[in-house]
């Protein structure tokens, strides 16, 4: 109850939070922390949020920290190249 009304207080004020999840990778407002193979997601989307950003007034805040998709098969972590 209370962070809902801290929620509402804080978007009232102009304060939004930024869930990029499924969207094209924006560095303006998203910070990657990793980038591997994803199932499900087009490369240069992001596949995961680990931290939410926000705004105020379309100024950032906090960046959102995310894990972007990018090429090769989501079983390999090096992109699907062959490791000899």
């Amino acid at each position: 109850m209370t962070l809902r009304e801290l929620v509402g207080l804080l978007e009232s004020l102009g304060v939004t939070a930024l869930a990029p999840l499924g969207e094209r990778f924006d560095p303006a407002l998203h910070q990657a922390i990793l980038h591997e193979p994803a199932a499900g997601f087009e490369a240069g989307t992001v596949a995961e949020v680990y931290r939410k950003g926000y705004t105020y007034k379309d100024r950032l805040l906090r960046p959102a920290f995310v894990k972007v998709a990018s090429e090769g098969s989501p079983g390999t972590a090096d992109g699907g190249a062959d490791v000899q």
